[in-house]
């Protein structure tokens, strides 16, 4: 199940994996990275990815599409298919 944190939630314990789902004006992904306090916007190669398996890659009005999307990624990081690259989460096909 996707983790929803706060829109610059500080100190977050990623529990589900490193990818969660925040709102601000709709719904959206963010991700951990290396040396920040709270999630940020993904790599470009996340958006990539987004756009080529759900047909979008940005904002979502609904929380139950944002929700997949978060777990899918997460899915893709126990996969080994997002993978960590000088402390950013990157696919791995365009990395």
């Amino acid at each position: 199940m996707a983790q929803q944190v706060g829109y610059f939630e500080d100190n977050v314990d990623y529990a589900e994996g490193p990818f969660v789902i925040v709102f601000i004006n709709g719904w959206r992904i963010e991700v951990q990275q290396d040396g920040c306090k709270c999630p940020v916007l993904p790599d470009g190669s996340i958006y990539v990815l987004r756009k080529k398996v759900f047909g979008r890659d940005w904002k979502m009005s609904s929380r139950e599409e944002a929700e997949r999307v978060c777990d899918y990624l997460n899915s893709l990081v126990s996969q080994g298919e997002i993978t960590k690259v000088h402390g950013v989460w990157v696919w791995r096909e365009q990395a």
